[in-house]
């Protein structure tokens, strides 16, 4: 049988590894999200400028 403050720590180190988990996987999402937001506005850029340089070559 472990003491009873054995059993509080023990649960002190369970409970601080779910949320270190809880939270490393809710960073890892918001990293994701904005590398992915982030690759979406570069390419939208890209084709805008290939579409007005595309319009200036027709109208030039």
């Amino acid at each position: 049988m472990i003491s009873v403050h054995g059993r509080v720590v023990l649960e002190y180190g369970l409970r601080m590894t779910t949320a270190l988990e809880e939270w490393a996987r809710w960073a890892a999402e918001e990293v994701t999200s904005a590398k992915a937001i982030r690759a979406s506005e570069l390419a939208r850029g890209r084709h805008e400028e290939k579409r007005r340089g595309e319009a200036a070559e027709e109208a030039g």
